[in-house]
């Protein structure tokens, strides 16, 4: 990216949020993680931060996550690879070998495989329930029903 489009792709976010100055993000776009990319890769995994509740700053784009993965939609010239959930990683979904491969190097591969608690979740769900107090009281009509 130059210069002019990183003022533009700054300005352009500090309207989608106001409460990052546009001074800190184009900071953000000079790092060598973010300048390097496409310019329409950093726009959509920006954007996609910008819109999450849980982002503070324009830094958490730094972190992997799925907003790369958005960014990156358009360049897979092959269909998905049907793979068992152990040989995908969660992050990118990508086989082990192509995470491996992955030219930002964001993350390590963390097999997508879903391991349910080994913990019976019945007493923890008995003991909120009596926690519970309702939010208002039910009202009786005058023959005295619900």
């Amino acid at each position: 990216m130059n210069d002019h489009e990183k003022d533009r792709i700054a300005a352009a976010l500090h309207q989608l949020r106001p409460d990052w100055p546009t001074k800190s993000i184009r900071t953000l776009l000079d790092k060598p993680q973010i300048a390097d990319r496409p310019r329409r890769d950093v726009v959509v995994a920006l954007g996609w931060v910008a819109c999450e509740n849980a982002t503070a700053t324009p830094a958490r784009v730094l972190e992997a996550g799925p907003w790369w993965r958005a960014a990156a939609i358009e360049s897979t010239s092959r269909p998905l690879e049907h793979l068992a959930p152990q040989d995908r990683c969660k992050t990118c979904a990508k086989s082990r070998t192509d995470c491996a491969r992955n030219p930002w190097g964001d993350h390590d591969f963390e097999p997508g495989v879903f391991k349910p608690r080994d913990t019976d979740l019945a007493p923890v769900i008995a003991e909120l329930k009596g926690h519970l107090e309702p939010t208002r009281e039910v009202l009786h009509d005058t023959k005295g029903e619900a």
